[in-house]
């Protein structure tokens, strides 16, 4: 069963901590800096705290964890959970295919746009793309080039003068 004396730090005391970093007033910009960090780190340790609650309901501690299993992890997270998880790491993973398809392309295709004048959110465009028209009758190769050389249309309206 799940012990609250399992974590070393509880989630809420951090939280707190948090909370009172957030309600110090700014006063240079390394303040404000601790501030956008401390926005961030709130907000994961928010979540953190859900998805612990949700875990310790089924007996599942967050120490450990690396030795649970993934199932029954996910079986005692909300679904919802689950789902933006899974998307996060897939568009990951695409975001990743996507990059490489580009470098391929270019080397052989000059309407490719060269990576390196590319922004990772360009990237990630095109994986957007390739899920959003995802087509399990075509090769994926095949549906990698029809996106990349739609999207360096795109590319080269936006950015390349005419």
């Amino acid at each position: 069963m799940y012990d609250s004396t399992d974590v070393p730090t509880p989630v809420s005391d951090v939280i707190a901590k948090m909370d009172e970093i957030l309600n110090t007033p700014d006063t240079d910009e390394s303040t404000s800096d601790v501030r956008t960090l401390a926005e961030y780190v709130k907000g994961m340790l928010d979540t953190t705290g859900a998805v612990e609650t949700a875990l310790a309901q089924k007996g599942i501690g967050l120490v450990g964890i690396a030795d649970a299993d993934p199932t029954r992890i996910a079986d005692a997270m909300p679904s919802t959970v689950v789902e933006a998880a899974y998307r996060k790491q897939e568009l990951s993973y695409r975001t990743q295919d996507a990059h490489v398809h580009v470098i391929d392309m270019h080397e052989t295709n000059e309407r490719v746009p060269d990576p390196e004048a590319m922004q990772s959110s360009d990237f990630e465009e095109i994986a957007l793309r390739f899920l959003d028209d995802y087509d399990c009758n075509l090769s994926e190769n095949q549906q990698w080039e029809n996106v990349i050389l739609q999207y360096a249309e795109d590319f080269r309206s936006d950015y390349m003068p005419s």
